[in-house]
């Protein structure tokens, strides 16, 4: 396992990504949902290649 730990604790400010209609951006911000409050623009995009991801994404978030 290689963990990763931030040099920054998480804000109050919520981080908006663009995804550009690029369901790999999607997912790819996705982990930070564990650590910051990110509001991802058409994250309806994921669904191209994995339709039920957000619902896995909730199972290990506060979604």
């Amino acid at each position: 396992v290689y963990e990763i730990k931030s040099k920054f604790e998480p804000s109050n400010e919520v981080i908006e990504v663009e995804t550009y209609e690029d369901h790999r951006m999607a997912m790819a911000f996705a982990p930070l949902l564990t650590q910051q409050s990110i509001n991802i623009k058409d994250p309806s995009v994921v669904n191209k290649s994995y339709p039920s991801f957000w619902e896995h994404v909730e199972l290990v978030t506060d979604l």
